[in-house]
């Protein structure tokens, strides 16, 4: 059982603090799952290493406490699903969408890769998580979900959960906002989130150390993205014809922040084959050599 804030008072942090309580009822239910296929906390082989016998469930308890923040409960994993959802839909009516919701829809996320992000960013964010993530992994240095550990999740919250396969091919992962790492078998690689993303998805404006970002190539981006399709043709053709070599006019993307305008950019340079080099001005005000020492960085 989770917790849903009012649309009121839904902020980018309190919404993603509320699906972070609903994504551990899911957790939750996995720890009760091993339970039942015989696993006790004596017999632990993480025990004294990760989590000691029985933390586990007191940990899950202390965060959904902590990550309820008090709202309003709902008690099927349905309702729980639709109700955070559409509130989340009301507070992004009358400004710009809540970056979940852009993430969501610029990546295409299904409901099993929304929950994906989410834990990802999770264990970005607090380190118990991590801990009970470990845990279900049965391994103590991962402390990030693997692709076997989201797809169980899936599965844990009623959601269609596709092929390793399947997944890896995912504009979630193709276009790199879940990267995948690690060797073995695909179910035990893990998957994280870029850091620059998670303080985006969490509300929160990134401070780079270079002033710098750089995005590969990400084909089929622009055909993913909803868009009208007047600005997607002027997008295209600006980037074929930078492809072909001829000279293109500088392109211009003014929007509020978070708007999406860093995306559009990354998709018109991928019609062109090329990679993206995002440089941040916001606090160079006007100094030369700082400029001038990004660009190099």
């Amino acid at each position: 059982m989770a917790t849903i804030a009012s649309a009121a008072s839904l902020t980018p942090q309190r919404h993603l603090r509320a699906e972070i309580a609903r994504v551990l009822v899911r957790l939750g239910a996995l720890v009760e799952a091993q339970r039942s296929r015989g696993r006790t906390p004596a017999g632990d082989p993480l025990a004294g290493l990760v989590i000691e016998d029985g933390e586990v469930e007191g940990l899950l308890a202390e965060l959904g406490a902590e990550f309820g923040d008090g709202a309003r409960r709902v008690e099927t994993p349905d309702a729980e699903r639709f109700l955070l959802r559409e509130r989340a839909r009301d507070a992004s009516s009358s400004a710009s969408p809540l970056p979940l919701l852009r993430a969501a829809s610029a990546f295409e996320l299904d409901d099993a890769e929304y929950d994906a992000l989410v834990l990802c960013v999770a264990v970005e964010m607090e380190s118990r998580i991590g801990r009970v993530v470990a845990y279900l992994n049965d391994h103590a240095e991962r402390s990030r979900p693997t692709i076997g550990l989201l797809l169980a999740l899936a599965q844990a919250g009623g959601a269609t959960s596709p092929s390793p396969f399947a997944f890896l091919d995912r504009p979630a992962v193709r276009d790199g906002l879940l990267v995948v790492e690690g060797a073995g078998p695909l179910p035990a690689q893990t998957v994280r989130v870029d850091p620059a993303m998670a303080m985006r998805v969490a509300g929160e404006h990134a401070s780079f150390a270079t002033g710098t970002r750089f995005h590969p190539t990400a084909a089929g981006l622009l055909g993913r993205l909803v868009l009208r399709e007047e600005l997607r043709g002027a997008l295209r053709a600006w980037g074929e014809e930078l492809r072909a070599g001829a000279a293109v006019p500088p392109m211009l993307l003014a929007g509020p922040p978070e708007s999406g305008r860093s995306t559009l950019a990354r998709a018109a340079t991928s019609v062109a084959g090329r990679p993206l080099l995002l440089l941040d001005l916001a606090d160079a005000d006007g100094d030369r050599a700082t400029l001038t020492e990004r660009l190099r960085a």
